[in-house]
């Protein structure tokens, strides 16, 4: 238990330096949007550690007990806000040099000047 509260404890803090220097207006959405990310996952996180706490301090057992008898109207939940196992990988293009492209072609100039 003293561990979960040390964790909850930094969580909390690093939660609240992250509120304190939010990004610019100025900056780009790909940075303000990584900021939010980082700002959900510090909240889930801080959530599950004072769950955790309080399922210690309360005993757990007990509860856990008296939630599995409840567990048929409960929703399913994930280890992590960030991960969406439905979500299908995506296939990203990279842009390559010049020289590191293969041309799979044949080689029609060479091919001319062998004959």
């Amino acid at each position: 238990m003293k561990s979960h509260e040390a964790k909850l404890k930094q969580i909390s803090t690093e939660l609240t330096e992250h509120r304190s220097y939010p990004p610019d207006k100025k900056v780009k959405a790909k940075e303000i949007d990584e900021y939010r990310l980082k700002e959900h996952y510090l909240e889930f996180e801080k959530t599950r550690y004072e769950t955790y706490v309080q399922l210690l301090k309360d005993g757990g057992p007990e509860i856990l007990n008296s939630m599995e008898n409840d567990a048929a109207g409960m929703k399913k939940s994930h280890s992590s806000p960030s991960l969406n196992q439905e979500m299908q990988p995506v296939n990203a293009k990279v842009k390559r040099n010049v020289s590191e492209r293969k041309d799979h072609r044949p080689d029609t100039a060479n091919n001319k000047q062998k004959s």
